[in-house]
């Protein structure tokens, strides 16, 4: 079974008005997504993750698509059994483009995301940044 990694980039990290940007993407070792340094709405993605595959894990359902913000990519996750997941990176601009899939262990990815998760709310708290987005990922994260 393969593995994934969340790649991120504390150094990338800026805070505008409510918004807090960085460099986040999708590692599987040979191939990144949507690609290398991309940068986005990074509290903003780990807040939609986090709620999509709270989604599959209770049952209510059997795929997510978990989104990135800047631009029209995302990744759709679908259960392939009890245990398994497979993850399908797509492009959206005029027609659903999958680009690259993977197989991998449903827990692993659970476990990579609030992982991401939880280092950028630390990276956030000790910069002293406050918004919406940061206290929904809080409460995201206490559940």
């Amino acid at each position: 079974m393969n593995t994934v990694r969340i790649s991120i980039n504390e150094s990338s990290f800026e805070k505008y008005k409510e918004n807090i940007t960085g460099v986040v993407h999708l590692d599987f070792g040979d191939f990144s997504f949507p690609e290398k340094n991309w940068n986005d709405f990074v509290i903003v993605i780990m807040n939609n993750w986090i709620k999509s595959i709270s989604n599959i894990k209770l049952g209510i359902s059997e795929y997510a698509d978990l989104l990135f913000f800047d631009g029209s990519f995302y990744i759709r996750i679908k259960m392939t059994g009890k245990d398994n997941c497979l993850i399908e990176c797509i492009e959206n601009h005029r027609t659903e483009k999958i680009i690259f899939k993977e197989q991998i262990k449903f827990k692993n990815l659970e476990k990579e995301i609030f992982t991401t998760a939880k280092l950028c709310k630390v990276f956030c708290t000790r910069q002293n940044w406050r918004s919406e987005e940061l206290d929904e990922l809080d409460y995201l994260l206490r559940k």
